[in-house]
């Protein structure tokens, strides 16, 4: 495998990642909506229960590099930036993965989603205290959040297989 396709897959995979991360907001979007629609309340993934841990993790990064906290105008930009570098961290190492070996795009890339899922959602951002432990949240919001990130990855690998055709 030649650097440059590494390269390639790398760019493809950031790119596709941002488009994955795009349809994830509008699924989460409507999720919530359909869930409001029903009278239900919806719920949140960060630690103190108010904000996602994406603006939980925004936070962190402010107090850490800037030596301040987020104000309150600016957490939703913050949270959403998060999110997208997440997306097209993960889209980047996916793409370059896939540009070397064509298993990790397993079910158009089902099989990533639910690693990223379960690495990311249910181990590494609650063992960063971003969000609670798994076990206090029901199973219905696992499911959700593993729904949301199965719209990534298969969002991601079809935006990459389409940009693998095209580079």
């Amino acid at each position: 495998m030649s650097r440059h396709s590494i390269f390639k897959g790398l760019a493809a995979g950031a790119i596709a990642g941002a488009a994955g991360s795009l349809a994830m907001d509008r699924f989460q979007q409507l999720e919530s909506w359909m869930e409001s629609r029903a009278g239900g309340n919806g719920g949140s993934s960060g630690a103190s229960g108010g904000d996602p841990a994406t603006v939980e993790a925004a936070a962190a990064i402010a107090r850490t590099f800037a030596g301040h906290d987020l104000n309150p105008r600016s957490k939703a930009a913050a949270g959403a930036a998060m999110h997208y570098a997440m997306g097209m961290t993960s889209g980047a190492i996916y793409g370059a993965l896939a540009s070397r070996t064509g298993a990790v795009t397993a079910g158009t890339g089902a099989a990533f989603g639910t690693v990223l899922w379960a690495v990311a959602d249910e181990g590494v951002v609650p063992a960063l205290g971003l969000s609670k432990g798994p076990a206090a949240y029901p199973a219905s919001s696992h499911m959700k959040a593993l729904a949301s990130h199965l719209v990534y990855a298969v969002t991601t690998e079809l935006v990459r297989r389409g940009l693998d055709r095209i580079l």
